[in-house]
C-alpha cells in the first residue's frame, strides 16, 4: 500500500514563526520569490496575515540557510544561484552522498533499511505544486535516512546542510524535466545496492543519479 505524500508531510507547524518560515521557504524554492527580489518585513507580514515578529524570525532563519541576505534599511534579498554555485553544490553532494551510501552499505540495520524503503512507496500527483514540494522534501529525507544509516553524525549534518542549497535546483529538475520518475528509478537502484550490501553498485548508482541531474540542469 502506497503512502500518501500529503499524509507523510502534513506540516503540523506549531508556531507562527515555523509557519512563516515554511511558507517563505516554499516561495523561494518554487521561484515565486525570484533571485534578486527584495523582501520587506511589513509586506510579508501583510501577505501572511501575521505580525512582523514571526516574519523577522523566519527571515533570520532563511538568512542562516543562505536563501536570503540582509540589505540594511532595504530588506532581505533573495539570493541567486550562480553557475559556480550549481557546480559546487553538485560536487559536494557527490562527495558526501557517495561516502554516506558506501558506509550505509556496511552499517545499515534492518530497521533503517525499512525506513529508507518507505520512500519508494510514496504516492503523489506531479501536476500539483504542493505535491512537488513534498516530493522535494521526500527526496531530501530519503538521502538523509541513508546518511543516518552511515552512523556518522557529522556526515549526516553536512548533507543536511547541502540539501538546503540544493532544494531550488531539485524543484527546477522536477518542474522542467519531469524528473520524478527518474528519481524513482535512481532511488530503486540505490536501495537495491543497500539490500545486496554492494558497495560498488551503491557508489555507481549515487554517482549516476547526481551527474545526470547536473547535466539536466545545466542544459536548460
Amino acid at each position: 500500500m502506497k503512502t500518501d505524500a500529503r499524509e507523510l508531510y502534513d506540516e503540523g507547524l506549531v508556531s507562527l514563526r515555523q509557519r512563516a518560515y515554511h511558507l517563505l521557504k516554499q516561495k523561494i524554492i518554487t521561484g515565486e520569490f525570484a533571485p534578486g527580489e527584495v523582501l520587506s518585513e511589513s509586506e510579508l507580514a501583510d501577505l501572511l496575515g501575521v505580525s512582523k515578529t514571526p516574519v523577522r524570525e523566519a527571515l533570520t532563519q532563511l538568512q542562516h540557510d543562505n536563501l536570503v541576505s540582509l540589505i540594511p534599511r532595504k530588506g532581505y534579498l533573495v539570493t541567486n544561484l550562480t553557475l559556480k554555485d550549481i557546480h559546487e553544490i553538485f560536487e559536494v553532494r557527490l562527495i558526501l552522498e557517495r561516502a554516506a551510501t558506501i558506509l550505509a552499505v556496511e552499517r545499515i540495520t534492518a530497521e533503517e533499511l525499512a525506513a529508507v524503503e518507505r520512500y519508494l512507496e510514496m504516492d503523489f500527483d506531479p501536476t500539483h505544486r504542493e505535491d512537488l514540494l513534498r516530493y522535494v522534501q521526500a527526496n531530501r529525507d530519503f538521502h538523509l535516512e541513508i546518511a543516518r544509516a552511515s552512523h556518522n553524525q557529522r556526515l549526516y549534518e553536512y548533507l543536511d546542510r547541502i540539501f538546503i542549497d540544493a532544494q531550488r535546483l531539485q524543484y527546477m529538475d522536477l518542474t522542467i524535466w519531469g524528473a520524478p520518475w527518474v528519481w524513482q528509478r535512481d532511488h530503486e537502484r540505490i536501495v537495491a545496492a543497500l539490500r545486496n550490501h554492494d558497495k560498488e553498485a551503491a557508489a555507481a548508482a549515487v554517482e549516476a543519479a547526481i551527474e545526470e541531474a547536473r547535466a539536466r540542469l545545466l542544459s536548460v
